[in-house]
């Protein structure tokens, strides 16, 4: 049996069967014909145009407002990743910044989860205790909040540490893997995951040593080469430590 909408849009305001008059398509043939009908039967006030006209007025603002926001969000998204999908010698040093201080902030968020993790597995351990690298693990969570707030305000020293630290960590990195494959059959650790750190961390250096990178907080070639001779000398001293 077919619906009869004629009788149940007969309680309908004018206001409502005009709205399905307007937006056909959101209705059956015969529910946009019955409005039709009704609207051709009554005497519809210009307010009640007016009104249904506001109504339909506002969604297509939504609609296009939340079409502008996401253009905006693809323009920003666009922007912030021009110097990876469109690399080239004129993007701005500060561009690649950003980047870089998303990777930053992405590898504390992971150094965090992996120090808490150790953390609550030690608290848990009756019988183990904490040593020195726990220690130095917490002096790290304090260390990189403030070399990232050093980068975004643009500060040398920013620079400075942050090349220092990716330094020390790539040559005490390639010290350590000749133990690491060494004895990779007792350990079983992973091989990939091993070398992709060793290799950020060179990277890291690598693009924090690039002059625009480095003119972008202000340190000169003179700084430049003592902070790798300074990062050199510390990288050695703890090899040295560790071995003696």
């Amino acid at each position: 049996m077919d619906f009869n909408f004629y009788d149940q849009y007969k309680l309908l305001s004018n206001v409502e069967l005009l709205k399905i008059v307007r937006n056909p398509a959101g209705y059956q043939p015969a529910a946009v014909e019955a409005a039709a009908q009704l609207l051709a039967e009554r005497e519809v006030p210009q307010t009640d145009i007016d009104e249904a006209e506001t109504y339909f007025q506002e969604i297509e603002e939504k609609a296009k407002s939340k079409a502008e926001k996401i253009n905006a969000y693809r323009e920003k998204a666009a922007d912030f990743l021009e110097p990876i999908t469109h690399p080239g010698p004129d993007i701005k040093a500060v561009k690649w910044l950003n980047i870089f201080l998303v990777v930053v902030a992405l590898n504390y968020l992971w150094t965090l989860y992996l120090t808490v993790s150790s953390f609550i597995r030690i608290s848990a351990c009756r019988n183990c205790g904490f040593d020195y690298t726990h220690g130095l693990q917490g002096l790290y969570l304090l260390y990189i909040p403030v070399v990232f707030y050093l980068l975004i305000k643009r500060k040398r020293w920013g620079w400075i540490l942050l090349f220092a630290d990716n330094v020390i960590t790539f040559i005490i990195g390639l010290w350590s893997s000749v133990a690491f494959f060494r004895y990779l059959h007792i350990h079983r650790g992973d091989p990939t995951t091993f070398l992709l750190t060793i290799f950020l961390h060179g990277g890291l250096a690598f693009f924090l040593w690039r002059k625009d990178i480095s003119a972008f907080f202000g340190v000169t070639d003179k700084e430049k080469r003592n902070t790798i001779g300074v990062a050199l000398l510390l990288a050695l001293l703890f090899i040295g430590w560790t071995e003696w």
